[in-house]
C-alpha cells in the first residue's frame, strides 16, 4: 500500500508537528533547531505522526492533524502495518514568524532535510565525507546523528508519471548509450598538452569489445589545462580554449571513429574550486566564472563556442556535458574539505545561470551551422536535483534554465544524466536500480552517468548483483548507463556492459 500526504494537510499541520516529525527524522540538539517541549504544547487538541514498519519490509509516514482534517478525510495506516510508534504534538499553531525547521515534509510524504555533513555517516558509522546521508526515506539533518535502522522508512509510489523514453535520438537514430566513465587518463590535463593515444585505444577496445557504443570524458574538470585566462583591461577573462585542447578532442574523435563508439566530453567539475599544489588550479578565475556574467560570457565567446563550432559536426561526438556534479560546491562537506580554496561558492541560482547560458550557446552555435547538439549535465543524484517526486527538486526542467538564462528558449538539456552512489539515497530511496525510469516524472531519456559496479547493491529488499546494474538500467526503461571508471575497474565495468541487451 503506498500513502500520500495531501499538500492541504501538509500546509495544515503545525510547527510542532513538523519539529516532531524532524526528532523522528534524526534532529534534534545536535540539529541547531529547537524543538517545542511536552510543556510547552496545548494538550487539548492533537495531532498524530506514525511511523510505521510494514511486515512486507515497507512502511509509511501518516500524518493526522485533528484541526485542519476532518475525521471523513484523515489519513490512516494500513492494517497490514505493525510496531507503530505515535507522537503526539499540539495543533495550536505556532507564531507565523518563526522560523520554519529544516527537516519537513514533501508533497508524497517523504521526510527529509536539505543539508548534510561530514558527521553524517552510513549504517556501520563510517564518516565518508559525501555529505547529505540518508536513512531509508528520512533525510539526516545537518550535524544530526544517523537515524536507527527502520525509522521513517515510507512507501513510495511505483511511477511518478514520467514519460521519459529508453533512449535518446541522434542523427535520427534511436540510441542507448552503453558504456563507461574513462573519466580521465591523466586527471585534469588529457586536453590542452595531448593525450596518451595508446590508452586511449585500450579504453576503446574494451568498451566496444563489450558491446558498448560510448565513453565519458573529463575535458576542463578543474581548468587547470584549458580553458586559456588572460588581462583584459584589468579583469581576468577567458581568452582561449587552451593549448592544443580542439586539436586533442578532434584527434580523439578520430580515433574513437575506428571503434564506433561515440565520446561524451564532460567540460567542468566541481574540482574547479579545489586547490591543488601541482595543477595550479585557477579557483579565483572559476568562481568569477559561476558568478560574474562578463568572465561567463568570456568562456561562451571565446572557448565554449569555438569548441562546438570546430567539433559538433564530428559524429562521434554524441553530447556536451556541461558539469560533473556542480551541486556539490553548496554543500556542507565541500567548504570543510581540506582542499578547498577558501573563497565564495556559487548559489544554486548562480550554478542553474552558468548551465543554462552555456547550454543555450551550444544549441545556438549548433543551429548556426546546420547542426543539432545534445546537451547534458552529470547531476550528483537524480532523485535530490532532477526530480520532484522524491524529496528532491529538479534544478534543471526546462522552466527552471529558461527563466536562470532570462528566458532564453534554447537554455534547455536534452537528457538527464544523473549520477548514483548508495550514500545518496542510503537504502535505495533514490536508486535508479530500484525506481523505474517513469517514477521521477519527467519526460526526458534518463543516462545514469556514473555508479559503482564493484559490489551488489542490496537495497529496499530487491539485491542486484553487480554484473547486472548495467542490464537493469535497460529493464527500467533508461536511456543508458556509463559505470565509474575505467582506470580503477576496467574488467568489472566490462561484464556489467556485456550484459546488457
Amino acid at each position: 500500500m503506498h500513502s500520500f500526504l495531501p499538500i492541504g494537510l501538509i500546509r495544515g499541520a503545525s510547527l510542532a508537528l513538523t519539529a516532531q516529525l524532524l526528532a523522528a527524522c534524526g534532529g534534534g540538539a545536535d540539529s541547531g533547531t529547537q524543538s517545542p517541549t511536552p510543556s510547552s504544547t496545548t494538550q487539548s487538541s492533537t495531532s498524530s505522526v506514525v511511523i510505521s514498519s510494514s511486515v512486507a519490509s515497507s512502511s509509511s509516514v501518516v500524518v493526522t492533524p485533528s484541526s485542519t482534517v476532518s475525521s471523513s478525510s484523515s489519513i490512516t495506516p494500513s492494517s497490514a502495518m505493525s510496531s507503530s510508534v505515535v507522537m503526539s504534538s499540539s495543533s495550536a499553531m505556532t507564531s507565523s514568524s518563526e522560523a520554519l525547521p529544516v527537516c519537513t515534509v514533501a508533497a508524497n510524504g517523504v521526510a527529509y532535510c536539505q543539508q548534510g555533513d561530514l558527521t553524517d555517516a552510513d549504517e556501520n558509522g563510517v564518516k565518508d565525507g559525501w555529505g547529505w546521508e540518508n536513512d531509508a526515506s528520512c533525510i539526516v539533518l545537518h550535524g544530526a546523528g544517523d537515524v536507527p535502522p527502520g525509522n521513517c522508512r515510507i512507501d513510495t509510489p511505483e511511477t511518478g508519471g514520467g514519460t521519459s523514453p529508453d533512449h535518446i535520438m541522434y542523427n535520427g537514430e534511436k540510441v542507448y548509450l552503453s558504456g563507461f566513465n574513462v573519466a580521465w587518463l591523466d586527471f585534469a590535463a588529457d586536453f590542452g598538452a595531448g593525450f596518451n593515444e595508446a590508452k586511449l585505444r585500450e579504453a576503446l577496445v574494451d568498451v566496444s569489445s563489450s558491446g558498448g557504443n560510448s565513453l565519458r570524458w573529463w575535458l576542463h574538470t578543474d581548468g587547470s589545462k584549458s580553458p586559456e585566462w588572460g588581462d583584459v583591461n584589468g579583469v581576468q577573462q577567458v581568452v582561449g580554449t587552451g593549448g592544443t585542447t580542439i586539436a586533442d578532442l578532434q584527434k580523439a574523435l578520430d580515433i574513437a571513429a575506428e571503434y564506433n563508439v561515440y565520446i561524451v566530453p564532460a567540460l567542468w567539475s566541481f574540482d574547479m574550486l579545489l586547490d591543488n599544489s601541482f595543477r595550479k588550479t585557477p579557483t579565483q578565475n572559476n568562481y568569477q566564472l559561476l558568478s560574474n556574467d562578463d568572465v561567463l560570457q568570456s568562456y561562451l565567446d571565446n572557448a565554449l563556442v569555438p569548441m562546438v563550432k570546430a567539433l559538433n559536426k564530428h559524429p562521434q561526438l554524441i553530447a556536451w556535458e556541461l558539469f560533473n556534479e556542480p551541486e556539490n560546491m553548496t554543500e556542507t562537506w565541500f567548504r570543510e574539505r581540506m582542499e578547498f580554496y577558501g573563497g565564495p561558492i556559487p548559489t544554486k541560482a548562480q550554478l542553474q545561470r552558468t548551465q543554462a547560458k552555456m547550454a543555450a550557446a551550444i544549441h545556438r552555435e549548433a543551429i548556426a551551422n546546420g547542426e543539432v547538439a545534445l546537451v547534458t549535465t552529470g547531476s550528483k543524484s537524480m532523485g535530490k536535483y532532477n526530480s520532484d517526486v522524491a524529496g528532491g527538486s529538479n534544478w534543471y526542467s526546462d522552466e527552471a534554465l529558461i527563466a536562470a538564462a532570462d528566458g532564453d528558449m534554447q537554455a534547455t538539456l536534452d537528457f538527464y544524466e544523473p549520477h548514483y552512489y548508495n550514500n545518496e539515497g542510503r537504502n535505495g530511496a533514490w536508486s535508479p536500480f530500484h525506481h523505474k525510469a517513469d517514477y521521477w516524472g519527467v519526460n526526458k531519456p534518463i543516462v545514469v552517468g556514473e555508479f559503482y559496479v564493484k559490489e551488489a547493491l542490496d537495497v529496499l529488499g530487491d539485491k542486484v548483483d553487480k554484473e547486472d546494474l548495467c542490464k537493469r538500467l535497460a529493464d527500467y526503461g533508461y536511456a543508458g548507463g556509463w559505470p565509474w571508471q575505467w582506470n580503477e575497474n576496467a574488467s568489472g565495468l566490462k561484464e556489467c556492459i556485456s550484459r546488457v541487451p
